[in-house]
């Protein structure tokens, strides 16, 4: 019998660490433009931002309809081990390198063909209702941008 006991404890603490070591991201935002700063251009009309969970780890979609009313979505793996991963549906950018700072924030590079062109730092608040995407560098004409994008929690 006592093996049964600590084969239930055992799998309650696995459990429980995975639940504890889950990304706070995992869900669906939407873009608050009241609380969003973009400097210089125009802020997109809205954005969505899910986080899900699939076999390989989790993976961002992010549907964007810009100030003009063109619509685009880009698709990225969210690892967080430093590795480059490809970024599908972006003319901007074609890859990824994400690092944890820590429980509720990860910093990234953005690059194309190989060359950094932004970094932006995703950070959820401590009680797990917002996201805020800071991001710094180069825009599609060649300018520079900053913008500090805040979403609030759909689910």
């Amino acid at each position: 019998m006592h093996q049964y006991v600590r084969r239930a404890v055992l799998l309650m603490l696995v459990c429980a660490a995975g639940m504890l070591g889950a990304d706070p991201g995992v869900g669906t935002w939407v873009l608050n433009l009241k609380k969003s700063v973009y400097r210089p251009g125009a802020a997109p009309r809205s954005q969505i931002r899910t986080y899900r969970e699939s076999a390989n780890g989790i993976v961002a979609t992010v549907v964007t309809e810009s100030a003009e009313g063109e619509t685009s979505t880009v698709e990225f793996p969210v690892n967080d081990d430093g590795q480059s991963r490809p970024v599908t549906g972006s003319s901007s950018i074609d890859a990824i390198k994400m690092g944890r700072v820590d429980r509720k924030q990860l910093k990234s590079q953005l690059m194309q063909r190989g060359k950094q062109v932004a970094t932006s730092v995703r950070e959820v608040s401590e009680d797990g209702n917002t996201l805020t995407i800071t991001y710094d560098g180069g825009a599609t004409d060649g300018s520079r941008v900053h913008y500090v994008a805040v979403f609030d929690r759909r689910q």
